[in-house]
């Protein structure tokens, strides 16, 4: 590190006398100064002295030496500091990473905040034509309870968003900005009070103009009871012409419902859909036992399967009616019955028999995948799973009795937030969330016959009894735990089979109410709609085949 040197040049050592001889003798007087210690070969003729002398290069010599053993020491010294200094810079570094990591968790849950918040005035915005008709009829004022709901809402939203940053913030109380912060946070945490003033006068505006209108209504109320009673959303059989002997567990689309991909045994069928009928393409092959599910990505051609060979493969298509196949990934140790894709589809979950949440990074560009972390909680098979659209709730449901209730938190990973146990005392094999704070689960049982939902208040789910919707099938064949529930946003729409009926439900007034069903003859029905909700395509064994029902909203 360090190299000794000398700060006079050796050219300059010259004796007193300035004879510009070479030194040959150095004097150990301790009264002489510099150069008068220095004697060359002139100044040792006449020279005498009681102090001892030595040769000038035996001093060189020994000088050299002990500034060999300083420089050792200095180094053992400096390297010493150096290294508890890279010690400091090390944990400074880790305490900015930890403050740039809990910054931006702060910031991610700005975000979600965010998206819930605008989620809410989504939903509030949507009405029900039938609702309001019926509203103008017996001229009722529900602007208010409408606000009180809304306001009910955004208080939730903003209350669990506020705990959790206020959590994270506490860490820089030292900081100016963090005051400003905490008046911000106050002002959202304050309940936000309906003026009296603004209802009022929007009960008579609206009183105003329903009275220009009512007699109208009743003029024809006849011909709107009539309207009322009619099924909201009829299903129109278009192709039931398309036959597979074997079992299709699976079926998915590509985000414009012109794509499908099914399974056959141990194969994937890939399809073009046109007008709702079904042109088959080729077969894909790579699993070696029964495929359980597929999942086809929303942002372009590529899908992913699972089977009951315990891997996932992912799907990329290269070209016209070519896929590439990526490796099989193995990291479950039982049969994959059930995936999911974030939003973003940057991470898959997946889940089965082996009763973990793998949960994956996912490049469909790269078609691979590459395993995360695992979430254990489940003592048996997990059949289904379930985010919420902030993304930072997971619920997942299985044969063990349990719903567990998964909470995003630090290092960006999911952690064990709430369980139930001993729902309705029979396991579940469907759940899905249909809001951001609300998420339905079907029992999967001979004798009960009813969808249960479970609604977010003070930091936990709970299920809303009241809310509790009552199937009328009573058939006891309880059939496959597949054919997973499809909730689509955009339609209100949700798809679930429960035994040998598919339902078709719509949330309104938050309440869960059946739209249409259709009873397929047999428990042995899997199929999913289209993302834009115009097709609903099933295969079926009482048909031995697939079967496209267009649906007609009135």
């Amino acid at each position: 590190m360090f190299k000794s040197s000398m700060i006079e040049k050796e050219k300059d050592l010259k004796c007193a006398n300035k004879h510009k001889l070479p030194i040959l003798m150095v004097v150990l007087d301790p009264k002489l100064e510099l150069n008068q210690r220095l004697l060359c070969s002139d100044c040792i003729k006449n020279f005498t002295t009681q102090f001892s002398t030595m040769g000038y290069e035996l001093v060189t010599k020994q000088i050299k030496q002990n500034q060999k053993q300083k420089v050792q020491t200095i180094e053992k010294t400096i390297q010493l500091n150096i290294k508890q200094v890279e010690e400091l810079l090390g944990n400074i570094n880790k305490l900015k990473s930890t403050i740039a990591f809990q910054l931006d968790e702060i910031i991610g849950f700005s975000g979600g905040w965010i998206k819930n918040l605008l989620s809410v005035g989504h939903e509030y915005s949507q009405y029900s034509f039938h609702k309001e008709l019926e509203n103008l009829i017996s001229k009722q004022m529900e602007n208010q309870n409408d606000k009180s709901l809304l306001v009910d809402e955004i208080n939730k939203v903003n209350s669990f968003w506020n705990v959790k940053i206020n959590e994270k913030l506490e860490q820089f109380s030292s900081f100016k900005v963090y005051q400003k912060c905490q008046e911000i946070l106050q002002n959202l945490s304050q309940t936000i009070q309906v003026k009296q003033e603004e209802v009022q006068q929007q009960k008579v505006s609206q009183q105003n103009n329903q009275q220009s209108q009512v007699d109208q209504i009743h003029e024809s109320k006849s011909t709107a009871n009539q309207l009322l009673s009619e099924p909201l959303i009829n299903l129109q059989l278009i192709d039931d012409t398309i036959k597979q002997k074997s079992k299709c567990y699976a079926i998915a689309f590509n985000k414009t419902g012109t794509k499908m991909v099914s399974m056959s045994h141990f194969d994937i069928k890939v399809w073009n859909i046109i007008d709702g009928k079904l042109n088959y393409q080729s077969t894909l092959q790579g699993h070696s036992n029964y495929i359980y599910c597929l999942l086809y990505s929303k942002k372009q051609d590529s899908f992913i399967s699972s089977s009951n060979d315990k891997t996932i493969i992912c799907w990329k298509q290269i070209r016209q009616n070519e896929w590439k196949a990526s490796q099989h990934y193995r990291e479950h140790k039982g049969w994959i019955g059930t995936m999911i894709l974030n939003n973003q589809e940057n991470q898959l979950f997946s889940a089965g028999e082996d009763q973990k949440i793998v949960v994956w990074k996912v490049d469909f560009n790269q078609n691979e995948l590459t395993c995360l972390y695992q979430l254990e909680k489940h003592t048996k098979c997990v059949r289904a799973i379930s985010l919420n659209e902030c993304e930072n709730i997971l619920v997942s449901s299985g044969d063990d009795q349990q719903i567990i209730v998964w909470e995003f938190g630090q290092g960006d990973k999911f952690y064990f937030k709430q369980v139930f146990t001993q729902v309705l005392n029979c396991s579940g094999c469907h759940i899905k969330f249909i809001k951001n704070n609300k998420f339905i689960w079907m029992p999967y049982s001979k004798e009960l016959n009813c969808i249960c939902v479970f609604d977010y208040k003070d930091g936990i789910f709970n299920e809303n009894i009241d809310n509790r919707i009552q199937l009328l099938n009573s058939n006891k064949n309880i059939g496959c735990a597949l054919f997973p529930i499809v909730y689509l946003k955009d339609n209100n729409l949700i798809f679930i089979r429960s035994k040998n009926i598919i339902y078709i439900i719509k949330e309104i007034n938050g309440k869960l109410v059946i739209q249409n069903e259709l009873d397929c003859s047999t428990k042995w029905t899997f199929g999913t709609a289209t993302d834009d909700g115009k097709y609903l395509i099933f295969w079926d064994e009482h048909k031995g085949g697939y079967s496209t029902y267009e649906l007609q909203y009135k």
